[in-house]
């Protein structure tokens, strides 16, 4: 096992009886010493100490970090081969760039080789268990990559909780590898296999699209598939194809949605009998409005189509249709039947027979009865039963919900879970500033990537959760999404009382900040809101998860683990590539004849063969400067990006609130525009307004006096004046 490389604090911790036995509860004690050895890369001889277990008494070399058991160079030396690896190179020009034989490089390399994928799992579970909003990393369609970019988040949880300083110095990656790894890195037996159930091996996870290879990865064999030439213009013919495929799509995802109870395979044929008789007899909304009913024949070859196809299985042909019956006959057959109930269909068809020589098939006259509710009096209402639910096994279903939280800087946080139905584990958390599809993607990918992908979702009727990104993304996973009946919340009552337990006794401890609080203590709203959540992953961790269940009698992390430990294997991981496939997005949109297509404001220039066909861009909410364009199911590489104005997706909003608006200058320019009109008309000389308004009154409009109106004291001020002058004067001022 790997313990610290100081051997002062080893001998202090086996003393003190520190020292945890990793294979049981027991405790390590000193056991002698093992024997000397010479490790590349590390000056001098090592002879690391040993421990014995005094319960299952098991014998244990305690290796320092910086060596891997059962090798001879330092973890930094097979750490670098390793990097060299995801660069491209081979074993033999590693070896000479380190100094190494070439066939002990490629020991290495094919022990590392058959688990790449375990343990990128483990890295990034170990990712999850001591980071806080961690961020899973995208596939980098290389599985050494894959690897390096799950150790190095690995390596930013535990040096943003612990710090980026260890016992010898600055903690690198690869010390944490050893670490997380006990020093098992390429010893046989880790990490521990985990299960691939058949339902993650349906074209749904399989089928992705290979992206472009980078560099020193093996090559893809690349499809180029070749149109036929177009005339830079879309017909009619075009244009109604590319909007059937578009709905077709939207069938797909709503059909997939619907049978989704069905698809459980621990459901017995009369219990999955049950839930399709129970799916059919209720009314849908369809994907393009409307109420509808399907029958139980219709679901059951639903069903099968998406276990051989998966979901583009269930997307309908899209073919011309054909001719549709006159509404005329409809309405009559309607009237026929509202005229007498006890018609039925086949009566119905004889009569419209009969007086217009014609009548549509029973089959049709009883669809269009039942969406009219024609077919009998409702059933009565009566008081709804609900019984006690529990799955049988970890991560059979998930139940997921939003709760209001907090305020911090002065805005409304949400706290985003998912529970885990059998164990009441909480899988997946995080608070955040608002209660969007981002936020919930959020909490949801590292649950995915450290918990597992479970069979179902359970989840409400919010914005959030109806969303077609959450749709896609259980579709691609295989993970059968479920949305409880509006109204009826007795279905997430297992969430609903946890939610109850986080105000009483974590919410009930955080008191809401405002910004003048943030600002004393220079904390911005992005670090306030991951202090929340590094305190809430605590509690969670420390305390939720090691208290006893009332109803299940056991702590939600040894039920979690017991319950793995019945079924006789790990959870179903998903591969990085299904992963980052399923949490991007997509929208349709046309290639104009000079080959570019919009997105939020953005172009890009795309294939020419595609000119006037409908594309679908699947990008990253976050990163809009890389598109991947793709027709017919088929990847045409990246779109080039030709003026960018926006960066990320409106969706994706940040976290940190909007700039505060810029003081005001004072400055009104539209009334400075109104006084130099003003000017301009008074100015005017071919109309007299001087002879009507004095330049006083121009400036004093406000004053009470009339226009051409004396004051008294001006009329005064006239008659002494007036009085004064010669008699000659006065006179002719009185003819003037």
């Amino acid at each position: 096992m790997t313990v610290e490389a100081d051997p002062v604090r080893v001998e202090s911790r086996l003393a003190a009886g520190q020292a945890d036995c990793p294979g049981c509860p027991g405790v390590l004690r000193p056991w002698g010493w093992a024997r000397p050895r010479g490790v590349h890369g590390i000056d001098g001889v090592r002879r690391p100490r040993r421990a014995r277990c005094g319960q299952c008494l098991v014998t244990h070399v305690l290796l320092p970090v910086t060596v891997l058991l059962r090798r001879a160079y330092a973890s930094e030396v097979i750490g670098a081969a390793l990097l060299a690896r995801a660069a491209g190179k081979g074993h033999r020009s590693i070896g000479a760039a380190l100094k190494v034989p070439a066939a002990t490089v490629r020991g290495w390399l094919r022990a590392m080789a058959d688990r790449l994928d375990l343990a990128r799992v483990h890295l990034l579970q170990v990712a999850h268990r001591a980071g806080v909003d961690i961020t899973v990393p995208e596939a980098c369609g290389c599985p050494w990559r894959d690897l390096l970019a799950a150790l190095g988040t690995a390596t930013a949880a535990l040096t943003g909780r612990f710090g980026p300083v260890g016992v010898l110095g600055p903690v690198t990656a690869w010390q944490v590898a050893a670490a997380c790894s006990a020093g098992r890195l390429l010893a046989p037996g880790w990490p521990a296999p985990v299960a691939r159930s058949g339902q993650h091996e349906s074209p749904l996870t399989c089928g992705a699209v290979d992206r472009k290879p980078r560099e020193g990865c093996p090559r893809a064999v690349v499809v180029r598939v070749s149109l036929p030439p177009n005339r830079g213009c879309v017909t009619r013919h075009e244009h109604d194809d590319a909007t059937r495929r578009t709905r077709a799509q939207q069938v797909a995802l709503f059909r997939y949605q619907l049978i989704c109870p069905a698809l459980d395979p621990d459901l017995s044929t009369k219990a999955r009998g049950r839930v399709v008789r129970a799916i059919a007899a209720r009314t849908h909304a369809g994907p393009f409005g409307g109420q509808h009913r399907y029958s139980r024949d219709t679901l059951d070859r639903w069903i099968r189509r998406y276990r051989t196809g998966g979901l583009d299985a269930l997307a309908p042909s899209t073919r011309q249709p054909g001719s549709r019956i006159d509404t005329t006959v409809l309405e009559l057959a309607a009237a026929l039947k509202q005229e007498n109930p006890d018609r039925t269909a086949a009566q119905v068809v004889r009569i419209l027979r009969a007086s217009g020589g014609w009548a549509p098939s029973e089959s049709t006259l009883l669809r269009l009865f039942h969406r009219r509710d024609l077919m009998g009096p409702a059933a009565g209402d009566q008081p709804g039963v609900f019984g006690r639910f529990e799955a049988a096994a970890p991560n059979e279903r998930w139940v997921g919900d939003a709760l209001h939280g907090p305020r911090v800087g002065g805005r409304k946080t949400y706290l985003f879970a998912f529970l885990d139905d059998h164990s009441r584990l909480a899988v997946g958390y995080r608070f955040g500033f608002a209660e969007d599809t981002v936020r919930l993607a959020a909490a949801l990918q590292p649950a995915l990537a450290a918990r597992g992908v479970p069979a179902s979702v359970y989840v409400d009727n919010g914005s959030a959760y109806v969303d077609s990104w959450l749709l896609r993304a259980c579709g691609k996973l295989g993970i059968r999404l479920i949305h409880s009946t509006p109204h009826r919340p007795q279905g997430r009552g297992k969430i609903e009382r946890w939610f109850r337990g986080v105000r009483e006794q974590f919410l009930v401890e955080v008191a809401d900040t405002t910004t003048e609080q943030l600002a004393e203590r220079g904390l911005s709203p992005a670090a306030a809101l991951l202090e929340l959540n590094a305190l809430f992953t605590a509690w969670v961790e420390s305390v939720y998860h090691h208290r006893v269940h009332s109803e299940t009698g056991q702590t939600p992390l040894a039920r979690w683990d017991e319950g793995w430990q019945a079924v006789g294997h790990g959870p179903a991981m998903a591969s990085a590539q299904a992963l980052t496939e399923a949490f991007l997005w997509s929208q349709w949109r046309t290639v104009t004849k000079t080959a570019t297509v919009s997105l939020h404001g953005n172009t890009y220039q795309v294939e020419p063969v595609l000119v006037g066909r409908k594309v679908e861009l699947v990008f990253s909410p976050f990163n809009l400067e890389h598109i991947d364009v793709r027709h017919d199911g088929r990847s045409y590489g990246p779109a080039l990006p030709h003026v960018i104005t926006r960066h990320a997706h409106p969706k994706a909003r940040p976290e940190t609130p909007e700039p505060a608006p810029a003081p005001a200058t004072g400055i009104a320019y539209l009334h400075l525009v109104a006084d130099a009109h003003h000017q301009q008309v008074a100015a005017e000389e071919r109309i007299g307004f001087h002879a009507l308004y004095s330049t006083e009154q121009q400036s004093a409009p406000d004053s009470p006096q009339l226009p051409g109106q004396l004051s008294i004291d001006d009329a005064l001020h006239d008659d002494v004046l007036h009085d004064d002058l010669p008699a000659g004067e006065q006179a002719r001022e009185a003819r003037a």
